[in-house]
């Protein structure tokens, strides 16, 4: 019998259902990255070379003789060569004496993959049987036996029934309808929750009721009632685009031409056990870019997520009527999530690439994405701000001659630069006027360091906006060794200290104890004030304002020190450039989005969404501190809450307003965005994401899976965008990797202990051409615009 399958794109494909094995000539061609990649009908004539069928090699999933196989796995074969799939025929599945009803799909790759239209039986002895050149060829696997693994179900724990469940999260049961929001909803967290998280729901509250759905780059958060095989589920962004994946995040708009279409992601498995022995196990599912603003999506997993003795996911109990459509809907509550979930189950049983079966789909979950229709307002309040500061700017406390010959510095220039106040004392929250935009109160002048350098004595120097890590600071940083690259290819680099590292966060030498701590001085404030701190946006109008006064340094006149000679060292009408490092990066996506004077910016290891950097940085040393931060959390109240935030502070993260990069109009700043390879302190999928966000920009010398998320390009590029600007991505490896090591960051180039050479977050920084690279860059925007971003070892 021959069906119709929809494609992710829509377009008509064909699946075989093959009961008695019969295969026809012609197969359809489903797409392994079907939301990225085109893929055309191919049309075999079902000949094949006799040397090639000789050579075929015959990869069996499950392997021959596997026990404690999963009832709801889907049997595959992977013939290689490819060609030598055509001559496969006879398919059967048989458990027990049974024959199973099944459909065979067709992949790229060889790839031919049995669909059981139910689950298998357990401890049943199974066979997979075919024909290869009129020659019969089989493998066998025997099925999970629960009375040799006794345990308890495996299912997501789901309990809408008690008031005093959030997880799993986003969820649209926790909406409203309001007719005056973009989306039609807005967040309706419920109150009945234990002592802790009540307070800690309540101080996000506010926040989360302004928002009329879930964040574009929060994380899905998924509690587990055991530990689930890693193998069993997508791990990497191509393993989710896989039409088999057993877990599916789609588009379930009926209106966007993207309907069934899987969105990439990767995901992270834990179990964590408190001080006080609360333990979790939990799936994080974070998503490979942004959602899309408005949009409506679904989390769909399916039967052949097990445990590692094959025990397969079950329904939860609420949703086992629903998704089964067998039984009662025994409440109010059931009967709301019926209707909630009736479009996401449409698009897992019709609109996927390869459908799935009622008795595939073991949990659903569907959200909707927050609309960022107001997301600008904050930053164009603040730009408006800054543009309005009458008088000075810039006022000159001391220079400090450096005496050192050799060295590209000539002097470190101390002073400070204006700035509105937005915020009341005391205050942690921007003030606003009557409409909701943030409001001045007053008038403030910050420190900030400027690096003069040498050659600025013969040719007025160009400026480089930089910014420090965290923990970091200007006074620590501008001038340092570091920077000499810079100061040779004729910078002038200024900078000051972010509000974090003014003295609001608790000083630390350990960084991941130093978010811990971060994190535990928000929730203070949140659940003290109720509150969120408008920390981000503060940042951002600081560096708004600093970018203003820079025309004022044009008549800056230090060098020489002993007696300047009436020549200005500064020329601030050439384009000003911008360099930040880690959580300076960070803030430079959102600057890049608001400052039309920034020309080009070298964004290095900061592509993180924010609750992403702190599960990334310091997930375990949070779980240690959770009896002394929030009494009776358990873990995955810890991940619930993180979520939240994400949605409370998307107005703030850089991710988003970045987003306003690839839409604005010009002028539109150059970016050159540096990644290390493995960062433990930023993970590479949030800079991926941000690459994408800002173009997307190509990635030089991507790997093969690159090229799902983003355009793969070789260096030297140069007006390589549409607008004629330059964008690249890269990721710099470090020493220790799999792949090549990058020559500056062997340990003979690099004479630094190894764990800093292994650390992809340093390497990326401190290696030799990644340097060169990043100077070469931002010195051609200034000398020769567009930019060009070279190959630093050619």
């Amino acid at each position: 019998m021959e069906t119709p399958l929809r494609s992710a794109r829509g377009t008509s494909r064909r699946a075989y259902h093959a009961r008695v094995g019969w295969l026809p000539p012609v197969w359809a061609t489903l797409c392994l990255a079907a939301s990225l990649v085109a893929c055309p009908e191919v049309e075999r004539d079902g000949s094949v070379d006799p040397r090639t069928l000789a050579e075929a090699r015959v990869e069996v999933l499950p392997a021959d003789g596997a026990s404690g196989v999963a009832i709801g796995v889907w049997p595959e074969l992977r013939v290689s060569p490819e060609a030598a799939v055509d001559a496969i025929a006879q398919l059967d599945l048989v458990c027990g004496d049974a024959p199973i009803e099944a459909r065979v799909h067709r992949l790229p790759g060889g790839r031919l993959v049995v669909q059981p239209e139910r689950r298998l039986p357990t401890e049943s002895a199974c066979r997979l049987a075919w024909t290869r050149a009129d020659r019969r060829e089989s493998s066998g696997f025997t099925t999970f036996r629960p009375s040799e693994a006794p345990g308890r179900a495996l299912a997501i724990v789901y309990r809408r029934a008690n008031p005093g469940e959030v997880a799993p999260i986003p969820d649209d049961f926790f909406t409203v309808a309001d007719p005056g929001r973009p989306t039609g909803l807005r967040l309706d967290l419920p109150v009945a929750l234990r002592s802790d998280l009540r307070e800690v729901v309540e101080g996000l509250r506010g926040e989360l009721a302004r928002a009329d759905g879930w964040s574009p780059i929060g994380p899905i958060v998924l509690p587990i009632s055991d530990r689930i095989d890693g193998r069993s589920i997508p791990r990497t962004v191509a393993a989710s685009l896989d039409p088999t994946s057993t877990i599916a995040l789609v588009d379930v708009d009926p209106e966007s031409p993207e309907r069934g279409v899987r969105f990439p992601f990767e995901t992270v498995l834990r179990k964590d056990q408190t001080a006080i022995g609360l333990d979790d196990h939990v799936v994080w599912v974070l998503p490979a870019r942004p959602l899309r603003p408005g949009g409506r999506y679904a989390l769909l997993v399916r039967r052949g997520v097990a445990t590692k003795v094959g025990r397969a996911m079950v329904e939860p109990a609420q949703l086992r009527p629903i998704l089964t459509r067998r039984g009662e809907l025994r409440s109010v509550v059931q009967a709301h999530l019926a209707a909630l979930l009736a479009p996401s189950i449409e698009v897992a049983t019709t609109a996927l690439a390869i459908p799935w079966t009622r008795d595939d789909l073991v949990f659903a979950l569907s959200f909707t994405v927050r609309s960022l229709a107001e997301l600008e307002r904050d930053p164009r309040a603040l730009q408006a701000a800054v543009r309005g500061l009458s008088g000075p700017r810039i006022e000159i406390e001391r220079v400090e001659t450096v005496r050192d010959p050799g060295r590209p510095l000539a002097a470190l220039v101390h002073g400070r630069f204006a700035v509105p106040v937005w915020r009341e004392r005391r205050r942690r929250a921007l003030a606003r006027d009557a409409e909701g935009r943030p409001r001045v109160v007053g008038r403030d002048a910050l420190r900030f360091v400027l690096a003069v350098p040498a050659r600025a004595s013969r040719t007025p120097a160009p400026i480089l906006v930089y910014q420090h890590g965290n923990p970091g600071s200007a006074r620590e940083e501008i001038g340092h060794r570091r920077q000499d690259a810079y100061l040779e290819a004729g910078f002038a680099v200024i900078g000051f200290t972010d509000l974090w590292n003014r003295g609001r966060a608790p000083a630390s030498t350990d960084r991941r104890e130093l978010i811990v701590r971060q994190v535990a001085a928000l929730a203070d404030s949140v659940r003290r004030d109720g509150v969120v701190p408008d920390d981000w946006l503060v940042t951002l109008g600081e560096q708004l304002a600093l970018v203003e006064a820079l025309p004022e340094l044009a008549s800056l006149d230090v060098l020489p020190t002993s007696s300047p000679d009436g020549r200005p060292e500064l020329d601030p009408s050439l384009p000003i450039v911008y360099e930040g490092i880690s959580q300076g990066a960070i803030h430079g996506q959102a600057l890049v989005a608001y400052s039309d004077r920034i020309r080009a910016a070298s964004l290095v290891v900061g592509g993180a969404r924010l609750a992403e950097l702190a599960l990334h940085q310091a997930a375990s040393s949070m779980v240690r501190a959770l009896p002394f931060l929030f009494g009776d959390f358990r873990p995955i109240d810890l991940w619930v809450t993180l979520a939240l935030f994400q949605t409370a502070i998307d107005r703030q993260d850089a991710h988003l307003h970045a987003m306003r990069v690839s839409r604005a109009g010009p002028p539109r700043p150059s970016l050159l965005v540096t990644a290390g390879l493995g960062d433990g302190y930023v993970p590479n999928r949030a800079s991926r994401s941000l690459a994408f966000v800002l173009g997307p920009l190509p990635w030089i010398d991507a790997p093969e899976e690159g090229v799902l998320l983003l355009p793969r390009a070789a260096a030297p590029l140069r007006g390589n965008l549409a607008d004629g600007t330059t964008g690249a991505y890269l990721e710099v490896v470090p020493y220790g990797s799999t792949r090549p090591t990058a020559p500056g960051c062997l340990p003979e180039a690099l004479p630094l202990p190894e764990d800093v050479l292994r650390e992809g977050h340093f390497c990326a920084q401190l290696a030799d051409e990644s340097v060169r690279r990043r100077v070469e860059f931002l010195r051609s925007a200034v000398d020769d615009a567009p930019p060009t971003v070279i190959d630093p070892l050619r």
